[in-house]
């Protein structure tokens, strides 16, 4: 994981490099404070990322910011102890097919 815990959810460590996190505002818009939150959403989906998972297994979640935006989040996670260590690597908000997948996956629960 890279550098401190700079945000908490319950038994959730989250973590990423600055300078990646400051990039991800520039051209997305997206903080990683906010992206972090979609973990809150008891309706988003995740899904296993194969194309980006190399040496490190990526997964991407869609869910709902605690401002409602609906935010698409890479991420790779790990346990350590009795937490969940969750290192995010972008943000971006979702766009119209991911909103459909993500209404379409509501519609089952």
């Amino acid at each position: 994981m890279e550098g401190p815990i700079r945000f908490r959810l319950g038994q959730l460590a989250f973590t990423w490099d600055p300078e990646k996190a400051e990039a991800n505002i520039r051209k997305h818009g997206a903080t990683f404070e906010e992206a972090a939150t979609i973990w809150l959403d008891p309706l988003a989906i995740e899904t296993f990322d194969a194309s980006h998972s190399g040496s490190e297994e990526r997964w991407i979640r869609i869910g709902a910011s605690l401002r409602a935006t609906l935010l698409v989040v890479w991420s790779v996670e790990r346990e350590s102890g009795s937490e969940i260590l969750v290192r995010i690597v972008g943000a971006r908000r979702a766009n119209r097919r991911e909103v459909e997948r993500y209404e379409e996956a509501g519609k089952g629960r």
